[in-house]
């Protein structure tokens, strides 16, 4: 019992309610027929969808020359109509199709394994061509060592930063 006084069923009232019966069979009343909406297949009425022709630039019969002397006359002009310039499509290549573009000739693809540093013309290689935070150092440009230049490159990101 747990420490917990119940109440017996002498303080509780008169008991229980009885329960409700239950019925013999269930109430049937009238409930109208059901009705499905007529049939109205084939019935629709059609909408006539115009074509439109493509322009076509319209040559008209030339002109005239005008006579040298002015004429004190209507001033005719001829009209031509151009259709608009078409778009060109661009191409795009997603990741992983790269291979199947090159093949179908969509990206060109590098004509030399080596690569040449836009700055000085010559050979990318390691003691001379470094990278940093994806900036290039080219040792045969730049007046300061690569140190010194990665140095100034952390100040930068720092002050970008700002304060913390």
């Amino acid at each position: 019992m747990q420490g917990i006084g119940l109440p017996t069923a002498s303080l509780t009232g008169q008991g229980e309610p009885a329960p409700k019966p239950k019925p013999v069979s269930l109430q049937s009343g009238e409930t109208p027929p059901v009705q499905c909406p007529p049939d109205t297949a084939g019935m629709a009425k059609l909408k006539k969808r115009t074509i439109k022709a493509p322009l076509t630039p319209t040559l008209l019969p030339p002109i005239p020359p005008m006579p040298s002397s002015p004429v004190s006359g209507p001033v005719q002009f001829q009209v031509i109509v151009t259709p608009p310039l078409p778009t060109t499509m661009v191409t795009t290549v997603q990741p992983g199709q790269k291979r199947k573009a090159v093949d179908a000739g969509m990206v060109k693809k590098r004509k030399t394994a080596t690569v040449k540093c836009p700055k000085c013309g010559e050979e990318r290689t390691p003691p001379t061509h470094q990278q940093y935070m994806g900036f290039r150092y080219c040792g045969k440009t730049e007046t300061t060592s690569f140190d010194e230049w990665r140095a100034s490159l952390k100040e930068r990101a720092k002050n970008r930063k700002g304060p913390q």
